[in-house]
């Protein structure tokens, strides 16, 4: 998925009641995940994060932020620090970035089709 700026934005506006009804009536460790269909309200008793085993630092641009963050998060695909895009990694590192979701991964379910993330 690309989320362009304008739709971050748009989307933090309709989270807004939430984040402000979380911050009146739970405490920090309070998180909610939302779907289409639900939200999950839930506590985090802890927290410990490390990169050591999702894969290499993989130095490239983000197809969809541009920054130069991305860290291969298995085999073949990689994810930016900064947008938290992900995107599949080509099997020749050479070889240009599509994003996940790019009309030129649609095989073999659908026909493949000419880019359709940015990239070219």
């Amino acid at each position: 998925m690309i989320l362009s700026k304008e739709k971050a934005k748009e989307m933090l506006e309709a989270a807004k009641p939430l984040i402000k009804w979380i911050a009146k009536n739970c405490h920090p460790h309070c998180t909610a995940t939302v779907d289409c269909a639900s939200v999950d309200l839930a506590e985090c008793v802890a927290n410990e994060a490390t990169d050591e085993y999702l894969g290499e630092h993989y130095e490239t641009a983000c197809p969809n932020c541009g920054e130069k963050t991305a860290l291969s998060v298995g085999p073949s695909v990689a994810a930016c620090r900064v947008c938290m895009h992900s995107w599949e990694l080509p099997k020749n590192r050479d070889e240009d970035l599509h994003a996940s979701d790019c009309a030129t991964h649609n095989g073999p379910a659908l026909k493949e089709g000419p880019c359709d993330c940015g990239i070219g």
